[in-house]
């Protein structure tokens, strides 16, 4: 009998997890109390119509100094990604159709997750593979830390930096990789 209790635990114990697991909340990255070096803003949620396709989302906007990022939750809420970005002067606004650049709900440190993202140009579209691999969860009160990256559906790297985040505090630190 104790043999067959220990080959049915055995069975149903990969279902469980006993990974450091947590649910990433929307607040870690909105964090109102402080912004980071003071320049950077983050507000909303506001309603949102992409000129492009008329279609409206709620948003968060990042703003520092006249240069605008707007994010909403994407990927069926995994993440929450630019869904418009006016930094680049020379290419216009970019749109931008599953993006995905803060991880959101469940994660379990160690757990890297992939995303394909459409960037819409002026005059081109182009794919990129987002990659979020969590280093360090944290908690409720710890800090999270992940590494993102943004590749050419080649392979080719564009960007990797690993990003914190504190409870009430928002975006602490980046180090590019």
């Amino acid at each position: 009998m104790k043999k067959l209790i220990l080959i049915c635990l055995i069975f149903a114990l990969p279902n469980k997890s006993f990974a450091n697991e947590r649910s990433i909340p929307l607040e870690l990255f909105t964090a109102k109390e402080r912004q980071h070096s003071g320049k950077l803003k983050v507000t909303g949620p506001m309603d949102w119509k992409n000129k492009r396709t008329g279609e409206v989302v709620q948003v968060y906007e990042r703003k520092r100094g006249s240069k605008i990022q707007l994010f909403a939750k994407t990927n069926d809420g995994q993440c929450l990604g630019r869904v418009m970005d006016s930094r680049y002067e020379k290419k216009g606004l970019i749109y931008i159709k599953n993006g995905c650049k803060f991880p959101l709900g469940n994660w379990k440190e160690g757990e890297k997750r992939e995303f394909t993202s459409t960037y819409i140009y002026s005059s081109k579209t182009r794919a990129y593979k987002k990659t979020i691999k969590i280093k360090k969860i944290g908690n409720e009160k710890k800090c999270l830390t992940f590494r993102w990256s943004k590749a050419k559906l080649d392979g080719k790297i564009v960007d990797d930096n690993s990003y914190t985040y504190c409870p009430k505090k928002g975006f602490t630190k980046m180090v590019s990789h």
